[in-house]
């Protein structure tokens, strides 16, 4: 409903199908009891918890669903702050957020080394992790089908399993670029670096 029927939730990193899919290699679904369990720890720890969800104007339909799944919870209150999309933009690149929403784009490893690697300009969510970046670092040099599958079931079973966020749903989202410009390069998701472009002779 929030995306008019154009994407799907995930269950699994890549869709059935693809050279990367791994039927094994899953999100962990809704566990309303375990997830109040771990709540309930953390307030008598430390008492009722308030955590601030940033959202950009245009992601607001995608924001309020997961909103209401938190809302069942007891003990936390999360406040939904809807900000300019630029002001979003600028909040992610400095780190100034408790939770936020934004995408990965692409299937291929550049696209997941600039937005997760730990040393990539584009990793706006500030994450880091060992392991991933040294999977990253082996994909984009690889060219064994067979060891490119291995290492992309190591990459999103550890990106599951850390759980840096909430991967909720997948959507084709385009990127076009009228013929004649060269030097494209990304600069982060769904981003080129504008400044490596140059306009071809005709």
């Amino acid at each position: 409903k929030a995306t008019g029927g154009t994407a799907e939730t995930i269950d699994t990193f890549f869709v059935k199908g693809s050279p990367q899919y791994n039927a094994k290699v899953r999100q962990v679904t809704n566990n309303l009891k375990e997830a109040q369990k771990l709540v309930d720890e953390y307030v008598a720890e430390k008492g009722p918890l308030t955590v601030e969800f940033q959202l950009y104007s245009g992601g607001v339909n995608w924001g309020e669903p997961q909103a209401q799944q938190w809302s069942r919870l007891k003990g936390i209150t999360v406040k939904l702050e809807v900000i300019p999309t630029t002001t979003a933009g600028a909040n992610l690149a400095t780190g100034n957020f408790q939770m936020a929403a934004s995408g990965i784009t692409g299937s291929d490893p550049e696209a997941f080394y600039s937005t997760l690697h730990s040393t990539s300009r584009g990793n706006v969510y500030h994450y880091n992790n060992p392991t991933v970046d040294a999977t990253l670092d082996e994909l984009r040099s690889e060219t064994d089908p067979k060891q490119q599958y291995e290492l992309w079931t190591t990459l999103t079973k550890e990106l599951l399993d850390d759980a840096p966020g909430v991967f909720w749903y997948r959507a084709v989202v385009p990127m076009v670029i009228r013929g004649g410009i060269s030097g494209i390069e990304r600069y982060s998701t769904g981003t080129p670096d504008f400044t490596t472009l140059w306009i071809a002779k005709t």
